[in-house]
């Protein structure tokens, strides 16, 4: 008699979290597919926007770095294969939400292969989750994030780094300057003497306590090996 093999809470929990999650781009590609059944500008207006609400929602679920979602398409370069096409399409969805007319000049353009545009995208988003992605395409992810976010905030790098230099002017040039200076320099020698130290000092104490603990539990291991054996 076969043994019927139950699974366990957490895998049933992913699997029905799975379904769900199909069951619902099922859903949104679908109304998709009801908006371009209409033939007509204002359809195929509805149909990019549920197109975007699709990708976005995917987005957000595979959790990349980025603060906003320009920030981590910009991310993506070395995970979404066609990311220029994807960003030529986006900036006909940012138009079409900012123009006071509905449709715009969408007449001129192939609807479905924009959708193509976004679905293949989306395709290889959910591939690389499904995979883990390599270690060289994760660390490229995180690099581009980094730098997106470093280019986008260069204003207030910038601003700040004057600033910096300007109350160290201040504090130089002026006698009240100097005694802050001094103050700051007292503080400072209090934090890397006292505080710093007694950081080090408990870090070494759990560094040791922790160590301990594993080399008992080893050795223990090794007498229970030895009084099988």
């Amino acid at each position: 008699m076969v043994e019927k093999k139950e699974s366990t809470p957490i895998k049933a929990t992913a699997n029905e979290e799975e379904k769900k999650t199909k069951e619902v781009e099922k859903l949104s590609w679908e109304g998709v597919e009801k908006c371009l059944a209409e033939n007509s500008i204002s359809g195929n207006a509805l149909a990019i926007i549920e197109t975007e609400k699709i990708f976005s929602k995917v987005l957000d679920r595979a959790n990349f770095p980025g603060r906003d979602i320009n920030q981590k398409i910009l991310s993506l370069k070395s995970v979404i294969t066609n990311h220029n096409e994807l960003l030529r399409v986006r900036k006909i969805y940012t138009k079409l939400i900012e123009s006071t007319s509905p449709g715009f000049d969408l007449e001129n353009l192939d609807i479905r292969k924009i959708l193509a545009i976004y679905y293949k995208a989306i395709e290889d988003i959910n591939d690389f989750n499904q995979t883990g992605g390599n270690l060289l395409k994760k660390v490229k992810i995180r690099s581009n994030a980094f730098y997106s976010s470093l280019k986008n905030n260069a204003k207030k790098i910038s601003i700040g780094v004057l600033l910096f230099f300007f109350i160290i002017f201040i504090l130089d040039s002026t006698k009240i300057g100097n005694n802050i200076a001094t103050l700051f320099i007292t503080i400072s020698h209090f934090i890397f003497s006292w505080i710093l130290f007694t950081v080090l000092l408990i870090g070494g104490i759990i560094i040791i306590i922790v160590g301990s603990v594993f080399y008992f539990e080893n050795r223990k291991k090794k007498r229970q090996l030895r009084v099988e054996d």
